[in-house]
């Protein structure tokens, strides 16, 4: 049992919240349950509960009330802290304690280390120096945390003292003479749990304290500037708003002891202050790294300003740091390298981020892949994404309701990004296809579009039943179903989007047409399935961001949407259009023949070999995306002639890319599935 001092406190509250997210026993009294200066009825508590850690939150933290009030900030910060510590030794059990930045004097000009001799100016900061002292002479196994400028979900801080200003002042004037770093109560918790949790931990004392600095004055304008204020923001001194000089005037503490042992960043104050006041969302995106999932990344931050893109990608064969090379730099981005399937990490990153969106890109995608091995693509697309949705849910609940089913924070949602291929195939009913007319709702949206053609009667609704054919399809479609079983065991907030065959930059090489690319820049061959009459409906990547962007702003949960990109076509005219391409462009732009590695001569429809066809080949797919169109206004923008050169032109200049991307396992990959059809 873990017994929490301060039970009404910002940080023993927080405490309180992680403790129960985790199925951890604690207990937490208010003051008037257990006055920590009563120190026979706090030895009587620890007894009777048989408390197996102390956790101390409480104390007295009013700066300047203490000059005035000296008895009671000592015997709150130091003598009830010592007693704490002695009860806790002669238990046997470990003691932890929290102190401040106000021990030091500030005038070192440079980060505080848990070395530097100490040096406090104020009756609250020599208070609690001296409950430090005793707390470690008192009991070895004490573990004394120094923080700064601590904010968190309950109690009174600096934060709401500043939004009380924005909504009351027409100018507010803020110190520019103190310097420290805000520290969230989420890192604190987090961060003393995992220290508690070492197998090899060292007692003693411990800076934890948000990275960056800041002063008051800058920290409160971007608060201000974050709310929306509209007022005068003015430049003051500490001693405009006190007769107390006691405030050490430079006191940001350094954390590198924690992220040394931890091997962990603390997160930007800035972060955390963004989460506090709910400014934008936060994107937990998973295949970040891989095709559409870094389109995503760079639609959303050249869309969106005031979000957290959280990227989470294993780096498999098709996953490519280089591809978001120049967003990581970007402080919006935070990356994290591993596996879906890994529920600690998962779990970990739940913990440092306030997660608004979880957008599920990461899935093994490439059905001759599937067919080779299935049991990866199980492992992935299935488990993975279950794990995903336990953790969300876990971190999401706030309750039951009477019912019995969980309530959630507001404003959370699971995305998850799927396929047409989870419906199976589609006849094929026409050689030749004929013009596709749009319902008349839909052409009123979709005006951009127009000369569209269908290769068959029926396309793929939402209403179409799931009816997969390939392991690829199948892990997907079993994915699918997981997702809605969550919303409807656990009312879980989701959106399912199934999109078409996606086309782009950043697609790697083995998927048709970065595939077709490549090789008739190199002279190779062109290996096409069969006759090449397979039907797929082609979705320029960008298009898909933006619809996914759409439904996971404007849907409401539970819905599942159809994102298609009215682009049906047969695989070889699509060999044949980029052939044309291709050549067209080397003959208009001789600079591009730079890059191939063959006669421009060579470059015909010689190049086309047709392999022995794939197993389970679907005939046609093609989506109908009406609902999408007609209930959130989105529509395929990009015509397929206009997406495909810009998809070849962009090859024909990141050719950097490709050698990145193109060698050692993929190369071997291509032989085993091609060169023996």
């Amino acid at each position: 049992m873990i017994l929490i001092t301060g039970g009404a406190g910002q940080l023993a509250t927080e405490f309180q919240r992680f403790f129960k997210k985790n199925s951890i026993d604690f207990l937490a009294p208010n003051k008037l349950e257990l006055d920590i200066t009563d120190f026979d009825k706090v030895r009587d508590y620890i007894l009777k509960n048989d408390a197996d850690l102390v956790i101390n939150c409480a104390a007295y933290n009013l700066v300047d009330k203490a000059e005035e009030e000296k008895d009671s900030a000592y015997m709150i910060n130091a003598y009830a802290v010592e007693n704490l510590a002695k009860i806790c030794r002669e238990r046997k059990i470990e003691f932890v304690t929290y102190s401040t930045d106000f021990v030091f004097d500030g005038t070192k000009g440079s980060e505080y280390i848990e070395e530097d001799e100490i040096n406090p100016i104020s009756v609250y900061g020599r208070s609690k120096a001296l409950g430090e002292r005793l707390a470690l002479e008192e009991n070895r196994r004490t573990f004394i945390f120094r923080v700064s400028w601590v904010f968190g979900e309950e109690g009174k801080n600096f934060i709401e003292q500043v939004k009380t200003w924005a909504n009351t002042r027409e100018s507010i004037k803020i110190a520019t003479d103190q310097i420290s770093s805000p520290t969230s109560t989420k890192d604190i918790v987090e961060i003393t749990w995992k220290i508690l949790n070492l197998r090899d931990r060292d007692y003693g004392i411990y800076h934890l304290s948000g990275s960056g600095e800041t002063s008051r004055y800058e920290q409160g304008k971007y608060i201000l500037e974050r709310v929306g204020y509209a007022g005068n923001i003015l430049e003051g001194r500490c001693l405009d708003f006190t007769s107390y000089d006691i405030r050490p005037k430079y006191s940001k503490l350094s954390s590198r002891k924690i992220e040394n042992i931890l091997r962990i960043k603390i997160p930007n104050w800035r972060s955390r202050v963004d989460e506090y006041l709910k400014v934008g969302k936060t994107y937990l995106v998973t295949g970040g790294a891989g095709f559409i999932g870094a389109n995503f990344v760079k639609y959303m931050l050249e869309k969106h300003e005031d979000i957290k893109l959280v990227v989470l990608d294993k780096l498999t064969y098709a996953g490519n740091l280089g591809t978001i090379r120049e967003e990581l730099k970007d402080s919006r981005v935070s990356f994290v390298k591993g596996d879906i399937c890994n529920r600690e990490l998962v779990e970990n990153i739940f913990m440092q981020y306030d997660i608004d969106y979880v957008v599920n890109f990461a899935a093994e995608s490439h059905v001759d892949r599937s067919i080779e091995n299935p049991g990866i693509f199980l492992e992935t697309n299935i488990l993975g994404t279950q794990n995903l949705m336990e953790v969300a849910k876990t971190f999401w609940t706030v309750g039951k309701d009477s019912n019995g089913y969980p309530i959630y924070k507001e404003g959370k949602k699971f995305h998850h990004v799927s396929t047409d291929e989870v419906y199976g195939s589609l006849s094929k009913d026409w050689d030749i296809p004929k013009e596709l007319i749009l319902d008349e709702a839909v052409a009123k949206i979709a005006t951009g579009r127009k000369n569209l053609q269908t290769y068959g009667e029926k396309m793929f609704t939402e209403s179409t039943p799931l009816d997969p054919r390939s392991p690829y399809s199948a892990s997907k479609t079993a994915s699918d179903m997981i997702v809605m079983a969550y919303g409807e065991t656990y009312k879980f907030p989701f959106n399912i989007t199934r999109c078409s065959n996606n086309y782009g930059p950043y697609h790697f090489p083995e998927k048709l047409i970065p595939l077709i690319i490549k090789n008739i820049l190199a002279g190779k061959k062109l290996p096409v399935y069969g006759k090449g009459d397979n039907v797929r409906d082609w979705l320029y990547v960008m298009d898909h961001c933006k619809g996914i962007d759409m439904v996971i702003s404007n849907a409401k949960p539970h819905e599942i949407y159809n994102i298609g990109g009215f682009n049906e076509e047969q695989n070889i005219n699509i060999v044949k259009l980029t052939i044309d391409t291709i050549a067209r462009i080397m003959r208009q732009e001789p600079k591009y023949q730079a890059v191939l590695s063959t006669d421009l001569a060579n470059i015909n429809y010689d190049l086309i070999t047709y392999v022995q066809d794939r197993l389970g080949h679907d005939a046609r797919y093609a989506i109908d995306p009406t609902k999408v169109v007609t209930e959130l206004g989105w529509y395929p923008e990009t015509p397929f002639t206009e997406g495909i050169e810009a998809t070849i032109r962009w090859y024909l200049d990141n050719q950097g890319w490709i050698e990145e991307v193109s060698f050692g396992n993929y190369e071997d990959y291509y032989k085993k599935i091609y060169n023996n059809k």
